[in-house]
């Protein structure tokens, strides 16, 4: 019985703890850090996600170097802080995995290892 009143009191602590964080990042708000940039790309079948940035000039890099640097992906830079990107990235079916047919795979494979950097 004992275990289960420190296991409940952890779970109690993560709540209140997570909470109180919350509360904490909305009284010490800095303007500027809201925006949330999302880098896809297109291939055949669907979107691919490139990265996950609060970085402006390091998404459009990127968009800029899938443009750039291959010959049938193209990019697209998202922020989550608009609400026509927010919604429509909500719409768009994002694959998690890149596909194995996909044309310009291991250049699009070399631009996800290279963003795990910056995430």
């Amino acid at each position: 019985m004992g275990t289960v009143k420190n296991i409940a009191s952890i779970v109690y602590g993560c709540i209140l703890g997570n909470w109180l964080e919350t509360v904490y990042k909305t009284l010490t708000h800095r303007p500027g850090g809201e925006h949330r940039f999302v880098v896809l790309a297109l291939t055949t079948p669907g979107y691919v996600r490139v990265i996950e940035t609060d970085d402006e000039s390091v998404a459009c890099d990127f968009v800029d170097r899938i443009d750039a640097d291959t010959q049938s992906l193209t990019g697209f830079v998202f922020d989550r802080l608009y609400p026509g990107d927010k919604s429509e990235l909500a719409d768009i079916d994002i694959m998690d995995q890149v596909p194995v047919d996909a044309e310009d795979r291991e250049q699009l494979l070399k631009f996800i290892r290279e963003a795990r950097k910056y995430c």
